[in-house]
C-alpha cells in the first residue's frame, strides 16, 4: 500500500485491485493510472463531504461577490479525472468489452507435468560428441 493515501484512496485500491488483477495484468503503466485513479476518487469523496457540511455551493467575498465553493471545483476537477481514469482502466461499462482479459494460467496435476516433462526431454535433441 503507498504512504502516500488516505484511508479514502486505500479503500477503493482494497475494491478495484482485485477487479484489475481479475481482468488485467497489473503493469506498471496500468499501475500508475491505478494510484491516480484512487487519488482522485479520495479527493472527490473528500469535496464531496466538506461541500455537505458547507450545505452550500456558493459563497460570499469579502467584497460582496458570490463565487463558487472551492469544495466543488475541487470536486468537479477530481470526477474529471478518475472518470477519465476509470475508462481508460476498463471500469467504466462502454470500454468494459474493449479490455481484453489476461488468460489464467491453468494448473496441471503432478502426473500431467510429469508426462508434459517427459515429452519435452523425449523431443530434446542427444547431444553429438566425437569422444562417444
Amino acid at each position: 500500500m503507498y504512504l502516500w493515501f488516505d484511508a479514502e484512496a486505500k479503500k477503493e485500491w482494497r475494491r478495484v485491485l482485485p477487479i484489475m488483477e481479475d481482468r488485467l495484468h497489473v503493469s506498471p503503466d496500468n499501475r500508475s493510472m491505478l494510484i491516480a485513479y484512487c487519488m482522485a476518487w479520495s479527493q472527490y469523496v473528500h469535496a464531496a463531504r466538506e461541500l455537505r457540511a458547507e450545505k452550500s455551493l456558493f459563497f460570499e467575498t469579502s467584497t460582496g461577490y458570490k463565487s463558487v465553493a472551492p469544495a466543488l471545483t475541487v470536486m468537479v476537477k477530481a470526477e474529471d479525472r478518475f472518470t477519465k481514469l476509470a475508462e481508460k482502466l476498463g471500469f467504466a461499462p462502454q470500454t468494459r468489452e474493449t479490455i481484453e482479459p489476461v488468460a489464467q494460467p491453468t494448473q496441471r496435476s503432478a502426473s500431467e507435468e510429469l508426462e508434459a516433462r517427459r515429452q519435452a526431454a523425449a523431443n530434446e535433441p542427444i547431444p553429438f560428441t566425437k569422444d562417444a
